[in-house]
């Protein structure tokens, strides 16, 4: 499959995309961007099926939101992000894959409000020593992170905790947007915890990674961190921090 990627990407003329697509109003680039041929063939004939239940749960965000993104793979939603906390918000986004936020760094962050970091995400409040291997096969869309043991133990200054906003940019975000296919199960270990001021959890979680079982659990780990499960669609919840 990764031959067949990139003799596709170099055999099929860039002219052949079109130049941007629409998503939601907003336009975004295909022609002379570094995707995979199979993003841009996807991007090109079905725009508005990209992560279509992450965007249907970023009409809660409000204008001039904090907002954290862990895992912006190719930046779509985080440029979205953009156009709902407008001039007056912030937003950080964090990806692990190089080959995506070199690009996305380019035209993320011609707007000022907007950071883009290259580091391995995890949704716990505070750090923890962890061991795990970065699985970058999938071309454009990112990758996995599979956890063992037996893997190197990651630096700090590779991976990513919620508390790294707070200390290395006194950044407390109102809302959390997570789609890091593998690392959310962190959320699984006993000191695991979100902090007081998230209010918002926009997750995507993945039970053909970690099972259905695990999946179940998330949910009610998040649940008990004061949050109330108030939709879900296909494997997207939105929770919402219980008012006291």
């Amino acid at each position: 499959m990764q031959i067949r990627r990139t003799i596709l990407k170099y055999v099929v003329p860039e002219f052949v995309w079109p130049k941007d697509v629409d998503i939601d109003g907003v336009k975004f680039c295909i022609r002379g961007t570094p995707y995979s041929f199979g993003i841009k063939y996807f991007l090109s004939k079905s725009p508005d099926a990209y992560e279509r239940p992450e965007r249907y749960f970023l009409q809660y965000i409000k204008q001039g939101d904090h907002v954290i993104e862990l895992g912006s793979s190719i930046g779509i939603i985080s440029r979205l992000i953009r156009e709902k906390i407008g001039e007056e918000g912030r937003l950080i986004v964090v990806e692990a894959s190089q080959k995506l936020t070199s690009f996305s760094k380019t035209w993320l962050e011609e707007f000022s409000n907007i950071t883009v970091l290259t580091k391995f995400a995890f949704p716990s409040h505070r750090r923890t020593p962890i061991r795990f291997r970065f699985d970058d096969s999938r071309g454009s869309l990112g990758g996995t992170i599979l956890f063992d043991d037996s893997y190197d133990l990651i630096h700090k200054e590779e991976s990513f905790f919620i508390e790294d906003a707070e200390n290395d940019f006194d950044f407390y975000p109102r809302v959390l947007v997570c789609d890091i296919e593998g690392s959310e199960i962190i959320l699984l270990e006993e000191d695991a915890s979100v902090p007081d001021y998230i209010e918002l959890i926009i997750i995507e979680l993945h039970p053909s990674i970690y099972l259905l079982d695990n999946t179940v659990k998330i949910i009610e780990r998040i649940k008990s961190f004061g949050f109330l499960l108030h939709s879900s669609i296909h494997s997207v919840y939105f929770f919402q921090r219980v008012q006291q």
